[in-house]
């Protein structure tokens, strides 16, 4: 019979003493690879579109396993059952009043745009059907059209820059050349430059030890790459930026892989660092040493020791109890760089995708690392 409470006492002491050793243990300082400069993007960035998350050879492989993998294909459809109701909603706008926002900011808004526009802009990219395309461009005009993406709140700005750079690299090239040139612009003005402020100091989520560092600088890499031909000197200052302070975050990870913020917060934090890891492979061919950084691969361990068999989470710090009926996309990423079979929610991935629970706004970019899982014994 099978043993709940020995389990659970088992798992839980193991990140106790992970938790115990993270906090005691000295870290050696760790540098991530950061050569960008104006030159460098000259030279290495790739020329041709898709190139965020996506490139040409990733998508083949893709296109590929959608016609044999059963899991590729299932959350494929997922995606397509998503973006098809985007069409039952209006046009992304403003207008939710503040009482009906989980917080006083636009951070629910930026979040819905990056979801419609993954799904929208993988099925384009796959099915090519030209109601899709239309949406995709209402919705990206809308949203450019916004007064601000409220740099206030600047997780607001990361997630929104995500949204507007993946549908310019993903369909861009099928769109009207107008709404890319505003596409553009917005990313420039709305995006990157608010997070370069006139008295010179770097804002503090830039250089910050929590999931702001993450998802700010991982949606402004994004933005930079789009930009990159038409603003080289801002383009590159901004990933540059972002590689010298995403160094902060990762740390915490180390030495043993333990999330100070709890499970349900490594999944945001890092969602968005694996994000930035797999741009920057698609576009350079590397991820400058995010995948080994001291503590950030072993992290999938600790996500898979904070999960109990009920489906709750062992939840410290600032983390939700519930592990969610969906596979987990972010901790695919590991597994298709490890082929470890534990890190690959298979059986959740099989089963039909429920949008109300932890249905991820970055299930499209992560459709892209589960099409390249291959296990290994």
């Amino acid at each position: 019979m099978y043993d709940y409470k020995k389990h659970c006492c088992i798992a839980w002491a193991l990140l106790l003493m992970l938790a115990g050793l993270s906090i005691n243990a000295q870290q050696l300082p760790s540098k991530l690879d950061n050569p960008i400069s104006k030159t460098y993007l000259r030279n290495n960035l790739r020329k041709a579109s898709p190139r965020l998350v996506l490139n040409k050879e990733i998508e083949e492989n893709l296109k590929q396993k959608l016609k044999s993998d059963p899991v590729v294909q299932n959350v494929y459809k997922s995606l397509k059952n998503g973006a098809a109701a985007v069409f039952e909603k209006p046009i992304i706008n403003l207008d939710i009043p503040l009482e009906e926002r989980s917080q006083n900011n636009q951070l629910d808004i930026s979040r819905d745009l990056l979801n419609r526009i993954g799904m929208l802009a993988m099925v384009y990219r796959i099915e090519k059907e030209a109601k899709v395309l239309n949406r995709i461009n209402e919705e990206l005009i809308a949203a450019c059209n916004f007064p601000t993406w409220n740099p206030k709140h600047f997780l607001d700005v990361g997630e929104m820059s995500l949204g507007i750079a993946l549908a310019v690299d993903w369909v861009g090239e099928y769109l009207p050349a107008s709404t890319v040139k505003l596409a553009k612009n917005a990313l420039n003005e709305k995006g990157i430059k608010p997070s370069w402020p006139e008295n010179g100091k770097a804002p503090k989520w830039a250089y910050g030890n929590n999931n702001w560092n993450q998802v700010c600088n991982g949606g402004l890499v994004a933005a930079a790459k789009v930009i990159a031909e038409d603003e080289p000197e801002l383009a590159s200052k901004t990933i540059y930026r972002a590689i010298d302070g995403m160094q902060n975050a990762l740390n915490q990870y180390g030495p043993d892989g333990v999330y100070p913020e709890g499970a349900t917060y490594w999944r945001y934090g890092t969602s968005f660092t694996v994000v930035t890891a797999a741009m920057f492979e698609s576009a350079f061919g590397s991820d400058f040493g995010i995948l080994e950084y001291p503590g950030f691969k072993e992290s999938a361990l600790f996500r898979v020791l904070s999960d109990s068999p009920i489906g709750l989470f062992y939840n410290f710090g600032d983390c939700g109890e519930s592990s969610g009926s969906n596979g987990d996309a972010t901790l695919a990423w590991f597994a298709s760089k490890t082929g470890n079979k534990t890190f690959f929610e298979k059986e959740k991935f099989l089963k039909p995708y429920d949008k109300e629970k932890n249905f991820s706004r970055l299930l499209a970019p992560a459709l892209v690392w589960i099409a390249q899982y291959e296990e290994k014994s």
